[in-house]
């Protein structure tokens, strides 16, 4: 989602840029689209930062998603995949290392088979406390 987001904003000043005239210089380091990526990315620094200086053992993706689930606690994987718009592997490499680290767990969905279910862990849940 966020290429695609990262695009979407190339393309519009793309169409504004040629809207305004060619005569405008278009500078990518001024860029909408370059400011949000870059801001972006301090915002997932000073976030690594912190949770190292606190040692909590978490990485920021892993906080994204631990934030959905203390709102939808036992949803499915793939809804979770689609909230976040990562593929399912991507997905379950994510999932997989939260399992592994105790801040997950999955069930398998008694509906449908196919389908595991997340659920937050005790050790997640008093993540939220600190937050």
């Amino acid at each position: 989602m966020f290429l695609i987001s990262v695009i979407v904003i190339y393309l519009l000043e793309t169409l504004i840029f040629f809207i305004l005239g060619k005569d405008m210089k278009y500078n990518f380091n001024e860029s909408i689209g370059f400011i949000i990526v870059k801001a972006g990315r301090l915002i997932e620094n000073k976030m690594r930062y912190n949770f190292e200086k606190e040692g909590i053992k978490i990485t920021p993706q892993q906080w994204s998603v631990l934030t959905y689930l203390w709102n939808e606690d036992g949803i499915s994987q793939q809804n979770l995949a689609d909230a976040f718009s990562k593929d399912k592997t991507s997905m379950t490499r994510l999932l997989n290392n939260m399992e592994k680290n105790e801040l997950i767990s999955r069930k398998q969905d008694e509906d449908d088979k196919r389908n595991k279910k997340i659920y937050l862990t005790f050790k997640s849940r008093l993540l939220k406390k600190i937050q």
